[in-house]
């Protein structure tokens, strides 16, 4: 029997051919897997790559997805005597958990501050943080359902939580909603800690105007339907990119949300809206305007003033004329009238150059120019 001695605590030995771990004599675990071997130094190297050892497995696992995998026989010794450098690697390197595999370094680190070591005792709550906050969805899920994110209190975890929404990563939000994380934030913590200051502000006097939460959502969440939607803001770098108040009773469009500068989409669908503000134009970055199901009847000349959009909805509406300028809106891809009060349109439309929808049914028109496919056909050639 082969026997190698980590630190006071943690002995390995090489027993049937098997690598045991042994905590103050007792059998704790056996080491089952051998990733890499690498020495301190050749591991920070390694770390700049990737974030832990837990990412190198979980890539060697999608790599085996794809090539049928060759059986490597490494003998019982070697394959002890790397376990026994990686485990001294972890030890001497203070117990960074990024150096083993989740589910060796954390019920080992648990262990070791359960028998009174004190550095184990020292970085057991920081390894959690650390390895929580990383945002690595199979790490934060083994924390998880293991129980270990019982060791922080409520403001720990809150803490850690609001750190990762600051970062804004689009998927990590989504896994932090789909599994419930969010609710341990009040919806103020979770804009305050999404936006910038001035922004977050404009987001929850929003709220008090509607009178409902306005939800932060991942731009890599799907929409749901009419149905069970509800209010919701997009956010990147800090800013709000997408804001969509559907359904939220409002009989004008609030001006306030005039301060949200990099906003890109506005939906504000099936509310009392009647006009469309001039303070509109200040939003240059606006590409889709979203006005279906209100009570528009007039389009205002300077609409052509918002350069920047390309998406117009306006559905459902009392619109009876459309303005000349309409012809001005070059970026225009998308103009939807569909179920409203035209009794014609304007040969302007004719320079939309880009278009390639125009939503026109139920209305008054009783023949369409002649004009009109030609215009399409030109622009899809």
């Amino acid at each position: 029997m082969k026997e190698f001695k980590v630190n006071e605590h943690i002995v390995l030995r090489l027993e049937d051919k098997k690598t045991n771990i042994y905590v103050d004599g007792e059998p704790f675990n056996q080491c089952k897997y051998v990733l890499m071997r690498k020495s301190v130094d050749e591991l920070k190297d390694v770390l700049e790559d990737i974030d832990s050892v837990d990412d190198l497995a979980r890539n060697l696992d999608h790599s085996l997805e794809r090539v049928k995998p060759k059986r490597i026989d490494i003998p019982p010794k070697t394959r002890f005597w790397v376990h026994c450098s990686n485990m001294q690697v972890w030890a001497e390197n203070h117990y960074d958990t990024r150096l083993l595999h989740s589910n060796l370094a954390f019920p080992l680190l648990k262990k070791l501050a359960e028998l009174d070591d004190s550095i184990a005792k020292r970085v057991f709550k920081a390894e959690i943080k650390k390895r929580f906050s990383s945002g690595k969805e199979n790490v934060m899920e083994f924390l998880n359902i293991n129980g270990y994110l019982s060791f922080l209190t409520e403001e720990e975890l809150k803490e850690e939580i609001a750190k990762l929404i600051e970062r804004g990563n689009q998927r990590t939000l989504l896994f932090l909603k789909e599994n419930e994380y969010l609710d341990h934030l009040s919806n103020e913590e979770i804009v305050c800690a999404s936006l910038v200051p001035e922004e977050a502000e404009i987001i929850l006097e929003l709220e008090k105007l509607v009178n409902e939460k306005i939800e932060y959502m991942s731009l890599e969440e799907e929409l749901s339907s009419n149905k069970d939607r509800y209010p919701y803001y997009n956010a990147r770098d800090h800013n709000v990119i997408g804001l969509d108040l559907f359904n939220c009773k409002l009989l004008e469009i609030p001006e306030i949300i005039t301060g949200l500068k990099r906003l890109k989409e506005l939906h504000l669908g099936r509310n009392f809206i009647s006009t469309i503000p001039e303070m509109i134009r200040e939003l240059k970055n606006l590409e889709m305007l979203n006005l279906w199901d209100n009570e528009i009847q007039n389009l205002p000349d300077w609409l052509d003033k918002l350069k920047s959009l390309k998406y117009l909805y306006l559905s459902s509406n009392q619109i009876e004329v459309l303005p000349k300028s309409i012809g001005n809106m070059k970026l225009l891809k998308e103009l939807d009238l569909d179920t409203n009060k035209l009794t014609a349109i304007p040969e302007t439309i004719r320079d939309l150059k880009n278009l390639e929808m125009l939503g026109l049914t139920n209305n008054k028109i009783q023949t369409l120019p002649e004009w009109l496919s030609e215009l399409f056909f030109q622009n899809h050639t």
